[in-house]
Parts: structure tokens; sequence; C-alpha cells
């Protein structure tokens, strides 16, 4: 009996061994992390797209006043000559004021275009700032759950090395024939290969079992549950007379 009891004590160890082992792939902190890796590549992707359009919005207004600085030069060229003694009456003045007229008029067209992707620079801006700030608290988010998984994980596999030392310790008083035979038994019956007889039934298919059963189970013998074959032991609070 003293055995079996030892053997529901490790039996209960890999249990709990298998559940924090699980419990490892499926850490919250996990799902977290992969959530806000998920939004930091979205916002990446968002930030590399705003820096090309701003570079790009930069080159097309030092374009734009390239133009508008050519503009200017080639209407002071031709206000120059509107306004020299060389300038002839009649339609070749007429000409050269059309011609100042139509390059001001391109001027502040172009002027107008420069300012516009001035206020476009501005609004890019702002959502690269934005982005910048959001990638910042994602980058503080995960470093915070990663140090809260390492910590967590850390706890998990200490407790498991513990169960380890106490099944270890456990295996010592453990006669090979009856580990074979338990295992043997876990093959079909699962995890669950000794149980507890708590009021008459059993614990692990929860059957009542006949007084003859009980009665050599309290004598100390070893019993199996009639109907799904588990191996008994008594009551945790009758558990001691058994060990000693």
């Amino acid at each position: 009996m003293r055995e079996w009891i030892l053997l529901w004590q490790w039996q209960e160890m890999a249990k709990r061994k298998e559940e924090l082992n699980n419990s490892l792939r499926y850490l919250p902190e996990l799902a977290e992390i992969k959530k806000i890796k998920r939004e930091s590549e979205k916002v990446q992707m968002a930030l590399a797209q705003a820096e090309e359009e701003l570079e790009r919005l930069q080159q097309e207004m030092e374009q734009v006043s390239e133009e508008i600085e050519g503009m200017a030069q080639r209407v002071k060229r031709v206000e120059a000559e509107l306004y020299s003694n060389r300038a002839r009456p009649g339609r070749e003045l007429k000409s050269l004021q059309q011609s100042v007229t139509d390059l001001k008029r391109k001027q502040r067209v172009m002027e107008e275009k420069w300012y516009g992707l001035l206020e476009r620079r501005e609004e890019v801006g702002e959502r690269h700032r934005q982005l910048t700030e959001q990638m910042a608290r994602l980058k503080a988010d995960g470093r915070r759950l990663y140090e809260n998984w390492r910590r967590r994980r850390a706890e998990v596999e200490e407790e498991i090395k513990q169960l380890e030392e106490q099944m270890a310790s456990i295996d010592v008083f453990l006669d090979p024939r009856i580990r074979a035979l338990y295992e043997e038994m876990r093959a079909f019956l699962g995890p669950d290969v000794v149980v507890r007889l708590k009021g008459g039934v059993c614990s692990g298919c929860h059957t009542a079992q006949p007084v003859d059963v009980v009665r050599e189970l309290a004598a100390g013998q070893v019993v199996r549950c009639e109907r799904c074959g588990r191996v008994l032991i008594p009551p945790e609070e009758e558990e001691n007379r058994y060990l000693h």
C-alpha cells in the first residue's frame, strides 16, 4: 500500500509538471508579445511610407522652388527689357507686357503649388511624429511584456525543477516492478492510475465500491476499482498510518 500511496504522490507531481510545461507554451504574455509584434510591423510600414512621402515632397518642393526662382529671373529680364530704351512701341511692347503678365501668372501658380506641397508636408510630418510616438510606446510595452514573460518562465521552470527533484526522491522508494505496472496501466487508463477512495466511492470513475473492497483497503491491501480498474488508496486523512 505504501508504495502505491507514494506513487499517487509521484503521479500528481507528474501531472502538475505536464501542466506547467504546457503553460510555458501558452503564457499570456506570449500572445500579447505577438500582438505587439504585429502592430509594430504595421506601424513600421506606415512610418516607412511616411518617410518616403516626406522625402518625395521635399524633393518636389525644391524642384518647384527652383522653377519659381527661374520664373522670377525671367520676369526681371523681361521687365528690364520692357522698361529699357530698347523696347519698341507698338506690337513689340505689347508682346513684352503680355510676357510679363504670363510669367507672373505662372509664378503665382507655382507658388500656390509650393504652399500646397508645404501644407501636405506638414500633415505627413505630423502623422510621422504620431507614428514615431506610437512605435516608442509599442517598444516599451514589448520590453515590459518580455521581462514579465522571462520572470514568469523562470518561476515555472523553477517549480518544474523542484517537482523533478521531489519525484526523483520518491523514485528511490518505488519497486521497479510497480513502476512498470503503473506505466502499463497508464497506457489505457490515462494519467490517473492511482486514485483515492472517498466515502466508499472511486474518485476516478465515481462508482461506489463493494463493502469487501472497502474492507480490504482498510486492512492495507492493494485493491482496484471493480469498474475502471484503477488502483485505490485511502483518503488523505487516513494515509499516514500506511506510510510509517
